[in-house]
């Protein structure tokens, strides 16, 4: 699929065949990326086509004639300028970056004031934190904090076609949306890839710090007449799959630490 894509250099060329044989090696590597991190990883393990052409958008060429563009050299430029800024920690995860960055320029130019809105909540998620060793916020290197309206922008234009559905996980998040069970989220997650808000530094809703995929999470039911639902979650972050192995976490626990989700409405 990639051998028209016009991608610059050999190494970039084989970083990319990587990532469409193993999604789960894509990394955000140093940069606060990781709203968009997320996606890309859904689209890589779901869509790989869709994961090409939007190299092919970046880079130019295409699967074939019929998909072919010219590229976006600007985006290309803004993406180096970022990149040779941040000073990241692994050379081989340029592409990475290179990958997941463009889709908050493609929303900075579609979608310019919901990427004001994204910047906001970045400026405001960086003084909440305060230096408090989360990823890093400069924004003029690149990083970008994506709440949770740029997120449905992101999947429903490149996962989900719309039909994205959400889950409101904590009680403390303001919005007016039911709660969903425990029962709707243990479905969510054995049939789907969720997207989840993380935040592990309790933090006031809507601030967050972390966007993560659960993957193959399961409750765990304790004894007794009245069970309380234990749960164990699997997860991509920030270019690794954790498992949690021989840890549960209790009900109230999941709710703080993942209080709002975001999958296919199928």
């Amino acid at each position: 699929m990639l051998r028209q894509v016009r991608i610059p250099t050999n190494a970039l060329r084989e970083r990319a065949a990587q990532l469409l044989e193993s999604p789960d090696a894509l990394s955000q590597d140093a940069f606060g990326i990781c709203g968009m991190a997320a996606v890309v990883y859904v689209l890589l393990k779901t869509n790989p086509t869709g994961a090409v052409d939007l190299l092919s958008q970046l880079f130019g060429g295409g699967r074939d004639l019929s998909t072919a563009t010219d590229g976006d050299p600007r985006a290309q430029n803004q993406l180096m300028r970022y990149y040779t800024k941040a000073k990241p920690r692994e050379a081989k995860y340029q592409l990475d970056f290179l990958l997941c960055r463009y889709i908050g320029v493609l929303m900075e130019r579609d979608a310019p004031e919901l990427f004001a809105r994204q910047e906001k909540f970045t400026r405001d998620l960086a003084a909440a934190l305060k230096g408090g060793g989360d990823d890093p916020l400069d924004m003029t290197a690149g990083n970008l904090a994506i709440h949770f309206d740029g997120m449905k922008w992101m999947v429903d234009r490149y996962l989900w076609a719309g039909k994205s559905k959400e889950l409101k996980v904590s009680s403390s998040w303001p919005s007016a949306e039911p709660l969903a069970t425990m029962a709707a989220i243990v479905t969510a997650t054995r049939d789907h890839y969720v997207i989840s808000a993380q935040d592990l530094q309790e933090l006031t809703e809507p601030l967050f710090t972390h966007w993560v995929v659960l993957l193959d999470a399961a409750a765990v039911p304790q004894g007794g007449i009245n069970p309380s639902v234990k749960w164990r979650p699997s997860e991509f972050s920030r270019g690794s799959v954790v498992k949690y192995d021989g840890i549960t976490l209790s009900e109230q626990e999941l709710r703080r630490f993942y209080p709002r989700m975001i999958m296919a409405d199928t």
